[in-house]
C-alpha cells in the first residue's frame, strides 16, 4: 500500500500569509487613495463667488454645483458635473459655489446638505439634485431640460 503524503500547513505559513495579504492591500489602499478624481487643471467647472453668482445664473441655463471642500462625495460630482460641461460646451454654463466660504447660500436657497446641484434657467430655479448622482443620470436630466 502506498503512504498518502499530506501536506501540512503551519501555523507560521498562515500568520505569514494573512501579513502579506494585509500588507498588500493596504498598499493598494494607500494608491487608490492618492489618486485624484479629477486633475485640477481638467476641471471645467467655474469656480463663483459672491460678485458673480448672480450675473452667472442669470445670462443663460446653468448647473450650479453647491459644495464643501472636505467632502469626497463633492468632489465625485464636481468631476461628473465637469465631464457634462465638455461634453456641452458653450451650450450651458456649468458653476459650482463653494458653501464653505459662502454659508449665506445654504439659507438664501434651503441647502440641507452636499453636494446639490442647481439648475437654473435666467436665473430661476428649475430644477435640483441632492446627493449623489450617476454620470449617465446626469446626462439623462441635461437631455431632458436642456433638449
Amino acid at each position: 500500500m502506498k503512504k498518502n503524503k499530506s501536506i501540512r500547513i503551519k501555523t507560521g505559513h498562515i500568520l505569514t500569509g494573512i501579513i502579506v495579504f494585509t500588507i498588500f492591500i493596504y498598499i493598494l489602499g494607500i494608491q487608490t487613495q492618492s489618486k485624484p478624481l479629477l486633475n485640477e487643471n481638467e476641471n471645467s467647472l467655474i469656480e463663483l463667488d459672491k460678485d458673480s453668482f448672480f450675473d452667472s445664473i442669470t445670462l443663460k441655463k446653468c448647473f450650479v454645483l453647491f459644495y464643501a471642500e472636505n467632502s469626497e462625495l463633492c468632489d465625485v460630482m464636481s468631476a461628473s458635473l465637469s465631464k457634462l460641461a465638455k461634453n456641452n460646451q458653450g451650450k450651458t454654463g456649468f458653476y459650482k459655489l463653494n458653501l464653505d466660504k459662502y454659508p449665506e447660500y445654504d439659507l438664501k436657497y434651503n441647502i440641507s446638505g452636499v453636494p446639490n446641484i442647481f439648475i437654473f434657467n435666467e436665473g430661476i430655479e428649475v430644477a435640483r439634485i441632492m446627493g449623489g448622482v450617476p454620470e449617465q443620470n446626469l446626462e439623462k436630466i441635461y437631455d431632458k431640460m436642456f433638449n
